[in-house]
């Protein structure tokens, strides 16, 4: 990827990041993580940076913290159908 091509695709990048629906924000999280990897020249990447890092901070919601620590304690939160660790 270079500047012309970043320069097309991080206006629509940022529009999905500001997007209200979840799977929206994580496939456009997915297509910046997999192009990331296609920057030949970091420089080329570093204009764009400051405009899509701040779509990119992650706000958790307090269910979700709850589920990762069950997990850890190693239960199947999925399973229960008021989410709560048992």
């Amino acid at each position: 990827m270079e500047a012309p091509a970043l320069a097309i695709m991080v206006p629509l990048l940022i529009r999905g990041l500001r997007h209200n629906e979840t799977p929206i924000k994580r496939k456009t999280a997915v297509i910046i993580a997999n192009m990331s990897k296609l920057v030949n020249n970091p420089a080329d990447a570093t204009v764009f940076l400051p405009r899509l890092l701040p779509g990119m901070k992650v706000r958790p919601h307090p269910l979700a913290a709850a589920a990762v620590a069950c997990r850890r304690r190693g239960c199947r939160a999925a399973h229960h159908s008021d989410m709560r660790c048992r």
